[in-house]
């Protein structure tokens, strides 16, 4: 695990020192070594910056950038290919000669034997980029789920990519310009989704896709090489339930145990939820040794799981670890979360997510095992119920009545704007899947419209542009919440809170042969009867006992809407000031102080909401302010 950046400059050229300065703003994400190198063409200066984290091959051998033997080739590599000592094999037999015994330089040779294409063999979480000295072109890949990330900024003078933005930063060109647009797609999702980025002129390469730049004419070609929809698509499996159970936990525990593949220690992040106790049982029936597990517990009894956590290691014979978080450890966070998560982010379960990863490192651990993708891949969330509840409830409303929106005057009462405007998004949009998005945001357009500086002209078109008329009403949902939520939010979170900490988060049930194979399972057998995750709950069933499992379904938060009316009323009542809006430019300030006031005295207004904005405005403070 690593970070990596890179330029291209058709500009005057650059001091070396700068893709240097590049990598150190990301240092935490590769604490072990650095390295950078200069390529000059008659078109452009190139550089490549490297920060690595040692995690398979300690050895100097394992240094980046990184050449092929005939020096063609250069590569900055980001992330694990579980599956690289079969791919080694059959390189080798090729005449490939290796000098190291890492996975960086199986994708370097693979690339050089089988050019981008040999993206396909891997399985694993990646993102790199790769310089052809004789094709001239530059490559970069973002793994199939976005487990890994991949920012770029690009003008008519320069590309810029890197693992975060704050390493792009340093780039003495780059320009902080914030979009409005972007500004609304993170107030109404609490993530700002791929391809976009909170930036003018800068983006994140989409999952599953190759970047591809003709060094000689600036030309960049982006193309998608894998889709889940796809997956969705292909027709169901002929397979009886209890057959493909057993398959699945053969899938499972091939899955988690490559994620053991490593060179040094490593964890599992247990809340004790179904997802993370597959993870730890599966695992620890097959190991000989114990697994450590870790686990953070609150006082506020609403938002604690630890001593559910506590008795599945117990049941299980993990060597278990726990910390108790209280107000003062998150507090004490909240300054740092805005270096962490250097573009707008609004899930404050980072926060514990990052004390966890914490938590970890103290032990020595620097590979963590986070469960994430199984509500997304079996329909855990009680969301996914109701919102198929709402939009076949809704559904005989006539499809001409957003016309009539028109008749009905913008109120002051933000709530009446909020549920009004959901319900005429609702009522225009065609899919599942759209329809969704609209119930699960957290703002509607018509109450941006007016929260956003001026008449900005702001409606957020979802990406759930694919047909899946030949797919069920609930898998539309799963594929476009695997495709935004879960790469743009949830991987997200850990991808920083873990690198944050200098430790490896590695996802177990984002397996490439895992997710095909339970996407192409009949929807039965994932929920049958008002029973969620059916499946996967049996298999765990197995491990530990139902009556240990069975309870209501927790998030990993915290309490946040208590703290920004009394621990952190002061800076809410700083960053919501007349003041500070005006300095931004961004917010109408009347409609804020609107908002600020009636949280405050706790009317009627959506704590998330005004957590978001409040997060919004801290990475203001650090990153454009400052």
């Amino acid at each position: 695990m690593c970070g990596i950046t890179g330029f291209v400059n058709y500009g005057s050229k650059l001091s070396s020192n700068i893709v240097r300065e590049m990598s150190a703003a990301i240092a935490r994400r590769g604490p072990d070594d650095t390295g950078a190198e200069y390529f000059e063409t008659p078109w452009a200066q190139i550089a490549f910056g490297f920060r690595r984290l040692s995690i398979i091959d300690l050895s100097e051998r394992g240094h980046q950038p990184m050449f092929s033997s005939d020096k063609r080739f250069c590569i900055v590599f980001n992330g694990e290919v579980y599956n690289y000592a079969e791919i080694k094999v059959e390189l080798q037999k090729k005449g490939y000669i290796f000098s190291s015994d890492t996975d960086s330089e199986v994708v370097l040779y693979a690339f050089a034997e089988w050019g981008k294409e040999c993206v396909h063999r891997f399985n694993g979480m990646f993102a790199f980029a790769v310089f052809d000295s004789v094709k001239n072109n530059l490559v970069l890949c973002r793994d199939r789920m976005g487990v890994k990330p991949l920012y770029y900024f690009h003008t008519s003078k320069h590309f810029v990519f890197a693992s975060e933005l704050k390493s792009i930063y340093k780039y003495p060109f780059f320009e902080k310009k914030i979009t409005l647009w972007s500004v609304g797609n993170y107030l109404a999702n609490g993530y700002i989704d791929a391809p976009h980025s909170i930036f003018e002129h800068t983006a994140k390469l989409s999952p599953g896709h190759f970047l591809e730049l003709e060094i000689a004419t600036n030309k960049k070609t982006i193309t998608r090489y894998w889709s889940i929809y796809d997956c969705y698509r292909k027709p169901k499996l002929q397979i009886d339930y209890n057959t493909a159970k057993d398959v699945l936990e053969e899938k499972m525990s091939k899955a988690f145990q490559y994620r053991l593949i490593a060179d040094v220690p490593v964890g599992v992040f247990l809340s004790g939820g179904y997802d993370s106790s597959a993870v730890a049982a599966i695992l620890q029936k097959r190991c000989r040794r114990h697994i450590n597990t870790f686990t953070i517990g609150f006082r506020e009894t609403d938002f604690d799981e630890s001593h559910h956590a506590r008795a599945v290691a117990r049941h299980l014979g993990c060597t278990h670890h726990e910390l108790l978080c209280t107000p003062d450890d998150a507090l004490g966070l909240l300054d740092h979360y805005s270096e962490v998560y250097d573009e707008p982010f609004g899930d404050t379960s980072a926060l514990p997510t990052m004390l966890v990863s914490k938590l970890a490192r103290d032990y020595s651990v620097k590979v963590a095992l986070s469960a994430d993708g199984g509500d997304e891949l079996f329909a855990g969330y009680n969301r996914y119920a109701n919102a198929l509840k709402k939009i076949k409830l809704l559904g005989w409303l006539p499809g001409t009545f957003h016309y009539f929106s028109k008749m009905f005057p913008l109120k002051e009462d933000l709530q009446y704007e909020d549920k009004f405007g959901k319900l005429t998004e609702f009522l225009k949009a065609k899919e599942a899947a759209e329809k969704y998005a609209i119930i699960i945001k957290s703002f509607s357009d018509r109450l941006l419209r007016k929260l956003l500086k001026e008449q900005h002209n702001y409606s957020y078109h979802i990406k759930a542009n694919e047909d899946l008329s030949s797919v069920a009403l609930l898998e539309q949902i799963l594929a476009y919440d695997a495709q935004t939520y879960l790469a743009d939010d949830i991987l997200h979170k850990v991808d920083r809170a873990t690198m944050g900490m200098s430790i490896e988060g590695r996802e177990p049930f984002l397996d490439v042969e895992l997710i095909e194979f339970v996407a192409q399972l009949p929807v039965h057998f994932k929920t049958n009867q008002g029973l969620t995750k059916r499946i996967l709950k049996e298999i765990v069933w197995k491990y530990i006992p139902k009556n240990m499992m069975e309870r209501p379904k927790h998030g990993f938060g915290i309490p946040l809407e208590q703290w920004l009316r009394n621990e952190l009323r002061e800076q809410t009542e700083f960053y919501f000031s007349e003041q500070f809006i005006n300095a931004q430019q961004i917010f109408c300030p009347r409609l804020i102080s609107k908002m600020k006031n009636s949280f405050l005295q706790g009317k009627d207004i959506p704590g998330e909401r005004v957590g978001r904005l409040f997060l919004f405005q801290k990475w203001w403070h650090r990153w454009i302010k400052n």
